[in-house]
């Protein structure tokens, strides 16, 4: 003997939802997020250094900054330096700690005019740059 359909005997097969409306007040498949805590903005202790006692008297660096970086647990220290190459860390020139050695050398008075001013005078062999 044959099974005979009945309405209702057999269940509908529900289609899964995806994008937007999945996302519904209450639905199970919707993402809460929790807040998150904003990390503490890291602290930027800066101290200048005598750059010919660090580096020797045929030094080109003209500015020496340590710089200590201190945030939610952890600490970094870094030299920042100003010579004929402009200003770089010892982690590179996209460092966050060379604006803050800027900003101190600022407060000292140095500018870098010289610096730039010597680009268009002569080289080490005498000769003018092009």
């Amino acid at each position: 003997m044959a099974k005979t359909r009945k309405p209702g005997a057999v269940r509908k097969r529900r289609r899964k939802v995806v994008g937007m409306r999945a996302r519904r007040v209450g639905h199970p498949m919707r993402k809460t997020s929790k807040p998150q805590a904003k990390p503490e903005p890291a602290r930027f202790d800066v101290r200048a250094l005598d750059h010919v006692k660090k580096c020797g008297p045929g030094t080109s660096v003209q500015v020496l900054f340590r710089v200590d970086e201190r945030s939610a647990g952890d600490s970094r220290t870094h030299l920042v330096f100003y010579d004929r190459h402009g200003w770089y860390c010892e982690h590179g020139r996209d460092c966050p700690a060379v604006p803050h050695a800027q900003r101190e050398a600022r407060k000292f008075g140095f500018t870098g005019a010289a610096h730039a001013a010597s680009h268009h005078g002569s080289t080490h062999n005498g000769r003018m740059r092009a």
